[in-house]
């Protein structure tokens, strides 16, 4: 991002609230002054960081967003400030769930587990089946740019598609035995991170740090068990995902052998995951992050100069309010 790293716990926090509207279609008034307060905190606080960018110029998303050029066409702040928000809140929250949905997948069908325990190498396509058969994204927007037939439909210019990722990754016709948890899939060509112009530009960084997760998971911890008691998901259509995961586990501190010494834990509270540094992607083969995030803000700056389309809402709250519409 290209901001402090002792500013996690804030943004996280932020995230969290801003959560309850990204994606989500129900109707809870009650929340609505806290989100509004919370995105003209988080307005304030990206301006506040585009201004020291600009002074002292660094690596990261902000710095990529205000070099972004295409034709001498450039993102104006209040775009810059509203990718920032998305780009900060949909990696949060979507990496959580994918560690949390997939920890849980994998309690439930103690077999895959063990399979992967048994065999490390599985963990990149561990994690892709896990991103398939419990997508933390469950669905997108789209507009129709022209007069289109689709399945029988015919859906207008500048009406609104709503493509529930989460039943395409369930599709028949695509994956065989899609209801089949499978840490060893290998034609696993899902959408949880979207599709064409729209990919999820953060989705080498999400898969790497779900590579590190369930990977020490495996070798770190035995006897992973879910305590009992209810589980209560989220109160979003858009983002699927626990408020809290609550298990028992012995870490393992050496690798697995009838010497290794343990410990009882007890995991309990809500599932977080801090941000993982630019090293792992270099260190796991991606290219290089600035290559990555320089790209992707030209393909937003591509974007917003074919279309600008803004959806209304309840209080539409000057331009970077709408800007964060758009940009989602």
């Amino acid at each position: 991002m290209g901001v402090p790293t002792a500013d996690a716990n804030q943004l996280k926090d932020w995230s969290a609230d801003f959560a309850e509207v990204l994606g989500n279609f129900q109707h809870n008034p009650d929340r609505a002054s806290r989100t509004l307060k919370c995105v003209e905190e988080m307005t304030s606080y990206f301006r506040d960081a585009i201004s020291y960018v600009k002074d002292k110029p660094a690596q990261g998303l902000i710095n990529a967003l205000l070099t972004a050029e295409i034709d001498g066409d450039r993102l104006t702040e209040e775009e810059i400030i509203a990718n920032c928000i998305v780009t900060m809140v949909g990696g949060q929250e979507t990496t959580t769930n994918l560690i949390g949905n997939g920890v849980l997948s994998l309690l439930r069908h103690p077999d895959q587990m063990e399979r992967l325990r048994n065999d490390l190498t599985l963990i990149p396509s561990a994690v892709e089946e896990l991103l398939r058969f419990e997508s933390p994204s469950q669905h997108t927007a789209r507009i129709c740019p022209e007069d289109t037939e689709l399945g029988g439909k015919l859906i207008r210019k500048g009406q609104a598609v709503i493509a529930v990722m989460a039943a395409g990754n369930r599709d028949l016709e695509r994956f065989a035995d899609p209801d089949r948890r499978d840490v060893g899939r290998t034609d696993n060509r899902h959408l949880a991170f979207g599709w064409a112009s729209h990919f999820c530009f953060g989705a080498p960084l999400a898969r790497i740090e779900g590579q590190l997760a369930f990977e020490a998971l495996m070798r770190r911890t035995s006897n992973l068990a879910l305590e009992p008691g209810p589980l209560v998901w989220r109160d979003n259509l858009g983002l699927r995902g626990l408020t809290a995961l609550p298990v028992t586990f012995a870490e393992v501190q050496a690798p697995l052998d009838s010497s290794t010494r343990r410990r009882t834990c007890r995991w309990r509270e809500p599932l977080s995951f801090s941000p993982v540094c630019l090293r792992f992607a270099e260190s796991a083969g991606q290219p290089p992050a600035p290559t990555v995030i320089g790209e992707s803000c030209k393909n937003i700056l591509q974007q917003r100069r074919q279309t600008r389309v803004y959806r209304t809402f309840p209080r539409p709250n000057g331009p970077c309010w709408k800007s964060i519409c758009a940009a989602s």
